[in-house]
């Protein structure tokens, strides 16, 4: 708007200049040109003309004081709409950088579950050997005829604590899936842990029934001097004891 004034004003002092000076008088410091008697008319145009120019001159300057502040605007605006790009860019980044840390900390609970899963196969694991040696001895003595009955329904006890503590270890990994994309994460987190305690309190079960079975085949081969069954409950009960 005061582009189009000054322009308006620069028009005017072309077109009519002693109107012009006379309307700017108020904000000139030196004195406005004018006839005065005796003066040729020559000079008087002259003057006017100069300070036409003058007034021309003053009034480009102004217009590009403005222009100039109206091209710093709109470079303050353009940097604010490019900073706010950028800002919106970064928003995008910080969103990737979280999902990526998202997908990372997911990651990091996968492992997680997974190293659980390991120990507790590996517990496992460790029933399913001692149960085999157990075996392997109740069936030399099967053949000495000795009397292996109970230890041998001790040993199906502990088979079955085992299968129900695999079925649990098994889906563990499936309900941590579920619980990292699930929008009820609490409910899904209480059947993880659910899933991990009834596990571990399985593999107690069949721990103890192991070491229960070790000490019967000590009392059956107590008589004989049989070292193996020794060695087996030590074995056994280290390995109850670490995994507790």
């Amino acid at each position: 708007m005061k582009k189009t004034l000054f322009s308006l004003i620069a028009l005017t002092l072309v077109a009519t200049p002693a109107l012009a000076l006379a309307q700017v008088t108020t904000t000139l410091a030196t004195s406005t040109p004018g006839y005065r008697f005796g003066q040729p008319f020559q000079d008087v145009r002259r003057e006017y003309e100069e300070r036409r120019r003058e007034l021309l001159e003053q009034y480009q300057e102004e217009r590009d004081e403005i222009k100039d502040q109206a091209q710093e605007e709109r470079q303050r605006l353009n940097e604010t709409t490019r900073l706010a790009t950028t800002t919106e860019a970064r928003e995008q980044v910080r969103q990737e950088r979280h999902e990526q840390l998202s997908v990372l900390k997911q990651e990091r609970i996968k492992l997680y579950a997974r190293r659980i899963v390991d120990r507790l196969n590996t517990a496992l694991d460790r029933s399913r050997l001692f149960i085999d040696r157990i075996n392997a001895l109740l069936a030399q003595w099967q053949e000495q005829g000795k009397e292996t009955t109970q230890v041998s329904a001790i040993l199906s006890e502990a088979e079955i604590l085992i299968a129900d503590g695999q079925d649990k270890i098994d889906a563990i990994m499936p309900a941590v899936e579920d619980l990292l994309t699930s929008t009820t994460s609490t409910s899904t987190l209480a059947e993880v842990r659910g899933l991990t305690q009834e596990a571990i309190t399985a593999i107690r079960a069949a721990h103890a029934k192991v070491v229960e079975a070790v000490r019967k085949l000590k009392v059956i081969g107590g008589d004989n001097g049989d070292n193996e069954t020794d060695d087996d409950e030590t074995a056994t009960t280290t390995a109850t004891t670490t995994n507790n």
